[in-house]
């Protein structure tokens, strides 16, 4: 008996032309799920990153306003003296008005005061601070020559990109009278 392989081959392409097209289009479709999901968490890290950015310019704007802040105290202490502090600065939003206020007291840096390299920042506002008189601190001795010092707070705002990031740094200084 003799078996006829024109007819057999025949037979078997006409089963498998299908099989190959079908296993190419999963293979793309599984293919093309991996690369969305790469690129969705691509874009997260981005945004997290963007976020940290912000963040981190904000702490420095803040931190560039409080040394401003202690070097003006330290020229002129007396300048500040009855000013009072601040009742939770750093519960306040950004947006605020207690911030911008005259009346409570902050001092808004210019550029010229920002060092070179942050002076092109693309902050949503400018740095301020706040110079308050916290009190007299004496010594106790047996004597009465007791040495006094005043204690005052410099309250430091600084922003990043949008008034959503903001920093709020504070410290306390304290001189001899």
């Amino acid at each position: 008996m003799s078996v006829d392989r024109y007819s057999y081959s025949r037979l078997s392409s006409r089963r498998q032309s299908g099989a190959a097209l079908l296993v190419a289009l999963v293979l793309l479709v599984a293919v093309t799920l991996l690369g969305v999901s790469a690129m969705q968490g691509t874009i997260l890290q981005e945004r997290m990153s963007a976020n940290q950015r912000d963040v981190e310019e904000a702490f420095n704007a803040a931190e560039i306003a409080l040394r401003t802040g202690e070097r003006e105290l330290l020229a002129n202490p007396f300048d500040f003296l009855g000013v009072g502090s601040l009742d939770n600065p750093g519960e306040w939003p950004a947006d605020d008005n207690q911030w911008t206020d005259d009346a409570v007291g902050f001092e808004q840096l210019d550029v010229g005061d920002m060092p070179a390299a942050m002076a092109t920042g693309n902050y949503a506002e400018m740095p301020r601070y706040h110079i308050a008189e916290r009190g007299v601190v004496c010594a106790t001795g047996q004597d009465a020559s007791a040495e006094c010092d005043e204690i005052f707070t410099i309250t430091a705002q600084g922003t990043g990109r949008t008034t959503n990031t903001f920093v709020v740094l504070q410290s306390t200084v304290r001189i001899r009278e």
